[in-house]
């Protein structure tokens, strides 16, 4: 029975991709992928690892990056590595179990950079909760 169920399941999946890659055939590239260029990023949990990663992919796509990390060291390090490979990047230290904190980066980031048109939190799986 479990073979069975393994079979189905294989084909549900091989249908499924196929079905995918027929839709895809017949829309354009330019509708598959949401253009970044110039939109201002917000990156939490961009001093290291995912969000360092995130946020040097949406550099290179021509998004501005905002930065924000308890870790100063981090973020900066981060902003150097944007800035030297040609992107424009704005590190701010934000403690983001703080709330007021939270607003007022915010409001600072509004005043100084703009209005941010993405944002995503780097640091899940990174000792969040």
């Amino acid at each position: 029975m479990e073979t069975v169920l393994n079979g189905l399941l294989c084909v549900a999946q091989a249908l499924f991709l196929w079905l995918q890659s027929v839709v895809l055939f017949f829309v354009p590239a330019k509708y598959r992928e949401k253009s970044v260029s110039g939109d201002v990023a917000l990156i939490t949990g961009a001093g290291s690892g995912i969000g360092r990663l995130l946020a040097l992919r949406l550099a290179k796509r021509g998004a501005r990056i905002v930065t924000w990390d308890v870790n100063a060291e981090g973020n900066e390090e981060t902003v150097r590595q944007i800035r030297a490979a040609g992107g424009e990047a704005h590190a701010y230290t934000c403690d983001l179990s703080n709330r007021e904190v939270i607003y007022k980066t915010a409001e600072r980031v509004k005043r100084e950079v703009g209005k941010v048109r993405a944002a995503h939190r780097g640091d899940i799986g990174e000792n969040s909760t």
